[in-house]
């Protein structure tokens, strides 16, 4: 009788003339799977080759995260992908891709390749990134007060005060002690009764009492040419 248990699947394959760089999953006795990765090396580092190796994960990821960290297998010949992690994988490629800032000439060679093994399209051209930073417009609070009257008496000549409404208006900074009210550039952090406005570097730039000002925080976004993935 088989023991399914023991049995591998393999789930992940790259590979080089001679070489191949495999990751095996298989059914542990708990829940979940045991990760396997599996390294023959030829060709893929210094043309030698070697007997094969293998190591022993609990995590997809972190199997992939130690393959990584020996071996750069985004450059590699795709063999195989399994289904369960064809969007992680899409994913990891284009975060490489944009990190190394490979072009579309450099990347072409195996472009094809990646995308009929995770059936997916990928696209180099501009693309909207939002910034960490954001635009920070200040505005100074001005209380304002209404008072409603009514007239009374034999000729309505005298004033009775039936209301008040209070109101509040934004208006620019009147202190130059101020970032420019238009567009400060950082983050903002929020200490007690206090604003902390931050430049891009994290550091303080000003501080304004919460209860006389306003600020308003708005996205910044910027145009780059990478690297982005989508479905077939």
């Amino acid at each position: 009788m088989t023991n399914t248990k023991s049995e591998k699947e393999l789930v992940f394959e790259v590979g080089a003339e001679g070489g191949s760089l495999e990751i095996y999953r298989a059914k542990n006795n708990n829940v979940g799977f045991n990760y396997f990765l599996r390294v023959s090396e030829y060709d893929i580092v210094e043309d030698v080759a070697s007997s094969h190796r293998s190591c022993l994960s609990d995590n997809f990821y972190s199997t992939l995260s130690l393959l990584e960290d020996n071996y750069a297998w985004f450059d590699l010949y795709p063999l195989f992908v399994h289904e369960d992690f064809r969007e992680d994988i899409a994913d990891f490629l284009v975060e490489k891709l944009n990190k190394k800032e490979i072009s579309n000439e450099n990347f072409k060679i195996h472009k094809q390749d990646w995308e009929s093994q995770l059936h997916v399209n990928f696209i180099y051209g501009h693309h909207v990134l939002e910034v960490d930073y954001k635009k920070i417009i200040v505005s100074e609070i001005s209380k304002n007060k209404g008072f409603e009257y009514e007239n009374y008496g034999e000729n309505y000549d005298q004033k009775l005060l039936v209301n008040t409404e209070e109101s509040f208006s934004y208006s620019e900074p009147s202190t130059h002690r101020l970032p420019d009210y238009n567009g400060f550039l950082g983050t903002v952090k929020v200490v007690g009764n206090s604003i902390l406005l931050l430049d891009r570097k994290g550091e303080i730039d000003t501080i304004i009492p919460a209860d006389k000002f306003i600020v308003r925080v708005f996205p910044v976004t910027s145009k780059e040419k990478t690297w982005d993935w989508f479905h077939e």
